[in-house]
C-alpha cells in the first residue's frame, strides 16, 4: 500500500500495463519462469492473450468468459517467486468423465490442484467429489482448480481443463 501522497503499486501498473512475460523475466526461479513461458506460449497457440486484471494479475477469456485468471508476481513478499493459476471451474460432468479413465498416478495433477473449501458460501464443510477412484472430502463446492508454482506436469493438466472450460464455453454460446 502506498504512503499519502505516493502513487501506489496498482496505480502504476494500470498505467503501463504490463505484459506477463516481463513479469516472468524477473523471475529468480528459473523452473517456474520456465513452466510460466511455456504456459504463455500455450496460450499464444489458442490466440488468447491475457489482459491486465490486477497489480500482477491478468485474465484469460474465451468468448467473454473468463477461463483462468494468473498471478505473477517476482519477488512476492520480498521471498520467492509466484506464479499462481486459477481456473474457473471447467464442466463438472465432462471433467470427471476425462478423469474417470485415469489411473491414480495420472490423476494426481489434478487432485493437486482442485481447491479446499475454505467456507466462502454457505456450503461449508464443501462436498465429497469423486475423480476416478479418488474420494475427497471437503472439496470446494465450485469445483475450481488452483495451481501455486505449477510443474511442467501440473501444466499439462492445466492445458486439459482448459480445454475443457473452452469447449464448454463453446458449446453454451
Amino acid at each position: 500500500m502506498a504512503k499519502k501522497g505516493e502513487i501506489s503499486h496498482f496505480e502504476t501498473q494500470k498505467k503501463n500495463k504490463p505484459t506477463p512475460q516481463s513479469l516472468f523475466d524477473q523471475f529468480s526461479d528459473k523452473e517456474t519462469r520456465e513452466v510460466g513461458v511455456k504456459f504463455l506460449e500455450y496460450l499464444s497457440e489458442l490466440r488468447t492473450n491475457p489482459s491486465w486484471y490486477a497489480t500482477n494479475s491478468y485474465s484469460v477469456n474465451y468468448k467473454g468468459k473468463r477461463v483462468c485468471l494468473l498471478r505473477i508476481d517476482p519477488n512476492y513478499r520480498g521471498g520467492d517467486d509466484r506464479f499462481l493459476i486459477h481456473l474457473y471451474a471447467p464442466d463438472r460432468q465432462k471433467t470427471e468423465t476425462y478423469l474417470a479413465n485415469l489411473s491414480v498416478v495420472e490423476l494426481q495433477p489434478y487432485l493437486s490442484g482442485l481447491k479446499r473449501c475454505v467456507h466462502c458460501a454457505g456450503c461449508a464443510p464443501g462436498v465429497t467429489v469423486t475423480l476416478g477412484s479418488v474420494q475427497m472430502d471437503e472439496m470446494c463446492r465450485y469445483f475450481g482448480f488452483s495451481y501455486h508454482n505449477p510443474t511442467t506436469i501440473q501444466l499439462e493438466a492445466v492445458k486439459k481443463l482448459i480445454e475443457i472450460r473452452r469447449e464448454d464455453i463453446g458449446s453454451n454460446a
